[in-house]
Order: structure tokens, then sequence, then C-alpha cells
């Protein structure tokens, strides 16, 4: 079977009543717009419309595309498929946090050399919980992101995003993904306007430890890592029911399982500071396996 390569560019948002997620994936062969949309109270549904592959058009620096009436980039997301039309505005939160290296990529191209910017909503439209989606949203948390894999069939990788922890302004991202028979992770943390990288490939192979990444366990999914340096330390947990997740995609032998209604505690010590942190029913998971 010949690889399929794949340029991904997504952007997601949403509270615990309603949130999405919007892909636009360049494949070998075809170009696809994917919308996952998740509403509390009903099945959450996975909408495709394909295209020629040149029908996607990135921009020349790689930092936004545009399929069919979909526009996806660092200012926003809009466009219609079906029966969602959304219209979302967002302002992001720089840099761009590059959590794989491209070199990893070259070396592996089973592991997504992934690009994320957290930000946040200021303006859209099909608002989460709004009946006739005609209200507009409050100040929602979002992330924007890129990747490129090389094999997408052979690819593993789990995905925590919590961007919405109670009372705080902490934002966390940690992807895993195979590389060399082990869980090769990495991720960010955002304390308020303090950027603080967790993506240093060697280091994090010490530092970061992975216990658990999206199995199912009794009724539910459940991710456990821990990261530990001399200034800080940190351990997450993140879960939700098996039934919140969707099947987003089968990639040859292996599957996408996606919610964006996951719950996440985080006990985060920074210069002997100590904090635990919740977040319920807004965390993106993602286990593909």
């Amino acid at each position: 079977m010949a690889r399929d390569s794949v340029e991904i560019w997504y952007a997601t948002w949403g509270d615990a009543r309603a949130a999405y997620l919007v892909d636009l994936i360049r494949r070998t062969a075809e170009s696809v717009v994917r919308v996952a949309v998740f509403r509390r109270g009903q099945a959450a549904r996975v909408l495709r419309q394909r295209f020629a592959r040149e029908a996607l058009v990135a921009d020349a620096d790689g930092a936004g595309a545009t399929l069919g009436s979909w526009r996806l980039d660092g200012n926003g997301c809009a466009g219609e498929i079906e029966d969602v039309a959304l219209d979302c505005r967002y302002r992001l939160l720089p840099p761009e946090v590059t959590m794989v290296p491209a070199w990893v990529g070259r070396i592996s191209a089973a592991v997504p050399a992934l690009r994320s910017t957290p930000g946040t909503v200021i303006d859209a439209q099909s608002v989460p919980g709004a009946p006739d989606g005609s209200a507009r949203s409050p100040a929602l948390p979002c992330v924007f992101t890129r990747y490129r894999v090389g094999d997408i069939a052979r690819a593993r990788w789990f995905l925590i995003t919590a961007q919405a922890f109670e009372d705080s302004d902490v934002r966390c991202e940690i992807s895993g993904g195979w590389f060399g028979g082990r869980w090769a992770l990495t991720g960010y943390l955002r304390l308020g306007d303090r950027l603080v990288p967790l993506n240093h490939p060697m280091a994090n192979l010490r530092r970061f430890h992975a216990q658990s990444t999206g199995a199912e366990v009794g009724p539910a999914r459940r991710f456990e890592v821990t990261y530990q340096s001399r200034p800080l330390s940190l351990h997450l947990t993140a879960e939700a029911p098996a039934e919140a997740f969707v099947v987003l995609e089968r990639e040859g032998p292996t599957t996408i399982h996606t919610t964006l209604f996951g719950s996440c505690t985080l006990h985060l010590t920074v210069d002997g500071t100590q904090r635990q942190l919740t977040s319920r029913d807004r965390c993106l998971l993602e286990v593909k396996g």
C-alpha cells in the first residue's frame, strides 16, 4: 500500500454545551473538509466534503488554507457543510509552538510535525448552546493547529488539549507520538502571558512519562501523563465516557477516536508553588491506534 502523506490545518473551539473541530486536509489523492460537531444531549456528528487534491490552496507561508467554501487561518474559520454553517473569528496568543520539529518527521514518516497556537474567540456564529445559531459567543478558548505526517496509516498518537481550566488562565496541550518503540511526548503550558514550552525532544525522553494513552478503562477512555524538570512538574489526568468519543477517521489499520467533551485535572508545581486545576467537559481528547 502506498503511503498517504497528509497535511492538515484545524481549529477547535466551544464549551460544555457544544463544540466544533474543523479540519482542512490535503491527502495524496484528494482534499477533504471534515467537521466534527459535538452538542450536549446529541450524538456527535462527523461531516465530510471531498474535493480534488489541487482544490486545497495553502497560503505561501503554509499558515492557512482555503478549500471549497471554507477558509481556515490564524484569524478565524468559516464555511458551510450540509446543515452546519460556522463563522468564527479568534485572536491567537503568539508565538506558534513547534511541538514536533520538522527533523523528527524526516526521521520517522509516522510522526506528525505539529505546530499549535492557542487563542480566544472574539466573535462567532452558530454559538454553542444557541438553538438558532444566531447569537454571539462569549470569550471562548480555541486552538489553531497545522501539521504534516508522511505516513498517516502507520502513525499512532494521542492528544490532550485543555484550554479552559476553572478560575484560571492556565492552558495546556500535550501530544504523544509512537516513535522508536516508545511514546515520545511534547507540549506546552501557558501561564497567563507566560509561555512554557515543553517541546525539547531529547530532554523529554526523561522528563515526560505516559501512564495511560486513551485506552478504555471500564466505561471511559483515560489519559495520564507526568512531566518533571527542575523548575516545573505536572501530573495531568484526563478522561471522558467512551460513548462521548466519535470515530473521526479510519486510517489503514488505525482508528482516530476524538471527543471535545473531555475533563482534565492538572496538578502543577512551578517554582515551588503547587496548584490543582480542573476543566470539566471542555477538553479535546484524541487517540489514534
